[in-house]
């Protein structure tokens, strides 16, 4: 699955060293992250050959404590931040997800920053929606 790849990816990240990285699941507590599918339409081109080019939208989730105090709040907006330069960086230089099946990633960008998509009293879902190119 083209997830796995994904997630073996962030894996390696070292902003996320030790870190639980979920697939589609996001736990409640601070400090959680996951790997969620986005609704796309995966083909982006199909060649006479049979082969094609088809895209994975996903975003990156990350919950985390979230309150009155501007600096823990003003923190992880920088972790975001610093994700997104580190995705970049690794797209950059050719360092892209390593997929099964015989597929074969192309390029790997990052659509947004990090946000804020939801929170409650305790904590809030950050997100960064990214997109894979891969060959199939």
């Amino acid at each position: 699955m083209i997830i796995d790849g994904v997630k073996r990816f962030f894996e390696s990240c070292p902003l996320l060293a030790g870190a639980e990285i979920n697939v589609n699941y996001l736990g409640r507590g601070g400090g959680a992250y996951s790997i969620e599918a986005l609704p796309s339409s995966p083909l982006v081109k199909r060649y006479v050959d049979g082969g094609e080019v088809r895209r994975f939208d996903f975003a990156f989730a990350a919950r985390e404590y979230h309150d009155a105090d501007c600096r823990q709040n003003a923190d992880a907006a920088l972790a975001c931040e610093k994700l997104v330069e580190w995705i970049e960086a690794e797209a950059a230089s050719g360092r892209l997800p390593e997929l099964d099946g015989g597929l074969e990633a192309i390029s790997l960008e990052a659509l947004t920053g990090g946000y804020v998509s939801s929170s409650n009293d305790a904590t809030a879902r950050f997100q960064i929606q990214c997109r894979l190119i891969y060959r199939k």
